[in-house]
């Protein structure tokens, strides 16, 4: 979708399972709302219907990668017009848990013998919104992995999804270095990299700092 202008600032953090973007993303909102800044916090796959439908499919590694992009693609579109645009359109910030970037690299490398390509998966997409800021946090996938087994572990939930093996990281996480180098501002909107390995309160810090470079003035970010 072209460019769209709108009141409020779209900001999307991505990265492999594990490196800690729901957790910053988390601290984000609440921070901007502490400021007193109309905030929204999403995730997808969305809450809608073909959410849902995509979190039972994302535990079948029989489905096959091309159906998953195009769930993807649905179901972030209808994501966009019900949710995301109305309020950015009424001067909100909305922080979303993963976005399109995932499609291209997940779906991509599991559907690599399928002859599903990051060109296909982006016409699906071109209906969904460009985001103002997407930051990609990198940490080494066996980090990352020891955090979902954890988590996994402590909510006694012992299924990990499909993607969460070593190996397909590792390819994950390669696209999406590759992405911040070569995107850094293009068609896909602006992309900075940066390190997850640190305390989850550097990392915030120095998200922070790149958003304040970034975000409109009006916001006033302290």
């Amino acid at each position: 979708m072209k460019k769209i202008d709108w009141d409020g600032f779209f900001l999307v953090l991505d990265g492999i399972d594990g490196c800690g973007k729901s957790t910053q993303a988390k601290k984000l909102s609440e921070y901007f709302i502490s400021n007193d800044i109309k905030t929204l916090l999403t995730a997808e796959p969305s809450d809608y219907d073909l959410g849902k439908i995509l979190r039972n499919y994302l535990q079948n590694p029989e489905v096959p990668a091309s159906v998953d992009a195009l769930l993807f693609a649905a179901d972030r579109i209808e994501h966009c017009n019900k949710k995301i645009l109305p309020l950015l359109n009424k001067g909100f910030i909305v922080i979303s848990d993963r976005y399109r970037d995932s499609s291209y690299i997940y779906q991509s490398i599991e559907g690599r013998n399928e002859g599903v390509s990051i060109d296909w998966i982006k016409k699906l997409n071109k209906f969904s919104l460009i985001p103002d800021l997407t930051i990609i946090i990198d940490i080494d996938p066996k980090i990352g992995l020891r955090r979902k087994r954890n988590q996994a572990t402590n909510s006694n939930n012992q299924s990990l999804d499909k993607f969460e093996v070593d190996e397909f990281q590792n390819l994950i996480r390669e696209q999406f270095k590759k992405i911040a180098k070569n995107s850094i501002v293009s068609e896909e909107g602006i992309h900075v990299l940066i390190d997850g390995n640190e305390s989850e309160g550097e990392v915030f810090k120095n998200i922070l700092l790149v958003i304040k470079s970034y975000i409109k003035n009006d916001f006033k970010v302290e």
